[in-house]
């Protein structure tokens, strides 16, 4: 969304932290168990990348506990 201060991707559940997209740190192999499809996951995780590198907006995930 477009807000004063720039563009903000509420990214909810797309990582359980801003290091999974950041330094692309991938969820323990367990977790894939859980995952609906863990491939998904990982090309999700290029995009918030791609995007935090790109600075084209602020990202934010529910599991951050300033958001």
């Amino acid at each position: 969304m477009a807000t004063d201060n720039g563009w903000v991707l509420l990214a909810s559940d797309a990582a359980w932290s801003h290091l999974n997209y950041q330094q692309m740190r991938l969820p323990l192999k367990l977790a894939n168990l859980i995952m609906d499809n863990p491939r998904a996951y990982v090309t999700t995780l290029q995009a918030l990348q791609q995007l935090h590198q790109g600075g084209a907006a602020t990202i934010h995930l529910s599991h951050e506990g300033e958001v």
